[in-house]
């Protein structure tokens, strides 16, 4: 087998190993953005069901459920039956607000209370208050959902180079083999 031969062989195995783990880490790194994006879909809150509900886990408004009649009867029924009604409306007042910290887990409520405090009159309404939630909690739910991508792509990234550097030394080592073994032979003769 000539040095050209050999080296040829070892390039081409070399390569061919290096494709494989190449479509691995790209097919790995693939479905983890896959998931990541899956997790984001469920995280997302919408403003309106497209099934006209009124309230469900990621679609509807709170506010819009509790201005129902119906809500604030068996709300008064069932949390206000021994209070005043002034109390009655602390109670509910302060229920809603915990529902919709609740519901908008990754909101910055400290931001959005900013936001209205800047704004004067912005967020007397209570929808356009919920609204300001449900945009906060979504941005950063992409935000999220940006840097998790941005890891799987780091790491992508990082395992192509380890995998590149380790058929590179692969490769090098099959030419130094190849060299030795092909490499003349020089007889020496020594005098006696």
């Amino acid at each position: 087998m000539t040095m050209k031969t050999l080296f040829a062989t070892v390039l081409v195995s070399v390569v061919g190993v290096a494709g494989c783990h190449a479509q691995q880490i790209d097919d790995h790194a693939q479905a983890q953005i896959e998931s990541i994006h899956s997790d984001t879909a469920s995280l997302m809150m919408d403003a309106s069901c497209l099934d006209g509900s009124v309230l469900r886990p990621n679609c509807g408004l709170v506010t819009k459920r509790v201005a129902m009649q119906d809500f604030r009867d068996t709300f008064a029924v069932k949390k206000c039956a021994d209070v005043t009604t002034e109390v009655c409306q602390e109670r509910f007042d302060r229920a809603v607000s915990a529902w919709m910290v609740q519901r908008y887990t990754l909101a910055d409520v400290g931001g959005v209370e900013v936001t209205c405090d800047a704004n004067p009159g912005r967020c007397d309404d209570p929808k356009e208050h919920e609204l300001l939630l449900l945009d906060s909690h979504n941005a950063a739910v992409r935000a999220m959902d940006a840097r998790r991508e941005n890891d799987v792509e780091a790491r992508r990234h990082m395992e192509h180079a380890i995998d590149n550097a380790q058929s590179a030394d692969t490769a090098l080592l099959g030419i130094v083999v190849a060299g030795a073994v092909l490499a003349p032979r020089h007889h020496h003769h020594y005098r006696w």
